[in-house]
């Protein structure tokens, strides 16, 4: 399925024993020139990358806290994810949930970028994280 004739570049972070089978995939179809494989992304320059995305896709199988999801969020971009733990403490709305089949993330995503409005996220500290998790165990003994 295409990006219903979108200019996109995928940017494919970090690396593991699948990457040079993804530069492989993405050369068989012909799309080698549309995906860009940057490797390692340094803490610092992660903020950077998601401000610059449009969107932000975490098609993980299992995530029990998408930390990078709430990283992208923060930075204003519209997010694609599987579920996990993170969708259940976000406002309804705040992504766009997909299952783990790549039909249903490309719907996904071009569903976000359809988006006009940057994603509703307000960054909560650790310390409120605790607290409400104290008043849980307070409730409960």
């Amino acid at each position: 399925k295409k990006l219903r004739g979108r200019d996109v570049t995928l940017v494919v972070g970090g690396s593991g024993h699948q990457t040079e089978q993804l530069k492989r995939f993405a050369e068989l179809l012909g799309i080698e020139d549309r995906v860009e494989f940057v490797g390692y992304v340094p803490e610092a320059e992660l903020g950077d990358y998601y401000a610059a995305s449009d969107a932000f896709v975490s098609p993980s199988y299992a995530e029990p806290f998408g930390i990078t999801i709430t990283e992208a969020l923060e930075a204003g971009t519209q997010v694609v994810a599987t579920p996990s733990g993170v969708a259940e403490v976000l406002p309804d709305g705040c992504l766009v949930e997909v299952e783990t089949d790549s039909e249903s993330i490309v719907d996904g995503l071009i569903e976000a970028l359809d988006r006009e409005e940057p994603p509703e996220y307000e960054r909560r500290e650790w310390l409120d994280v605790a607290e409400d998790t104290l008043a849980v165990y307070e409730d409960v003994a």
